[in-house]
C-alpha cells in the first residue's frame, strides 16, 4: 500500500512536471511568434510601395543594425551571411544598370554619396524573401522608379 501510494505520487509528480513544460514551451512559441510578426510587420509596409532614397538609407540602417544587433557573421568581402537565421538583406537596383547592389556595397561606397545622389529618386520595393527557418523578413529588393514629374 505504502509503495504504491509512493508511485502514484511520483506519477503524479511527473504529470503536473510535464504540463507545466508544454505550458512553458507553448508561452514560447507565442511570444516567438509575436516577436517575428512585429518585425516582419516593420518591413512589409515597404512592399510594392514607393518610398524615396532617404527612406531606402533609412531602411538599409535599420537592416545593418538589425544584423549587428544578432551578431550576424560577415564573408571576406564584409557582407553579412545572408544564410544566418536572424540575418536582413536589403539589394538595391538602379535604372541605369541590371545590377543589384547589397547594401552593404552602398554603406561602403558611401551613405552620403548616396543621399547627394538619389535622396528625391524613388525606389519601390519588388521582392520581400522571408527565412524559411524563422518566418522572418530575410531579404529585401528595391528598384529604382523612373521619374514621372512633368
Amino acid at each position: 500500500m505504502k509503495k504504491t501510494l509512493i508511485i502514484l505520487s511520483l506519477l503524479l509528480i511527473i504529470f503536473f512536471v510535464i504540463i507545466f513544460m508544454l505550458f512553458i514551451y507553448s508561452r514560447n512559441t507565442q511570444n516567438l511568434k509575436q516577436s517575428v510578426q512585429t518585425f516582419n510587420q516593420e518591413y512589409e509596409q515597404y512592399i510594392n510601395k514607393e518610398i524615396t532614397g532617404t527612406e531606402l538609407v533609412t531602411l538599409i540602417g535599420k537592416a545593418i543594425n538589425n544584423n549587428e544587433k544578432n551578431n550576424i557573421p560577415k564573408d571576406n568581402k564584409n557582407y553579412y551571411l545572408a544564410d544566418d537565421a536572424y540575418c536582413l538583406k536589403i539589394y538595391v537596383k538602379f535604372l541605369d544598370s541590371d545590377v543589384s547592389y547589397e547594401m552593404e556595397r552602398i554603406n561602403a561606397v558611401g551613405i552620403n554619396q548616396f543621399i547627394a545622389n538619389y535622396n528625391t529618386a524613388n525606389f519601390k520595393c519588388t521582392e520581400c524573401i522571408y527565412n524559411k527557418q524563422t518566418g522572418r523578413v530575410g531579404q529585401m529588393t528595391f528598384e529604382e522608379q523612373p521619374d514621372v514629374s512633368p
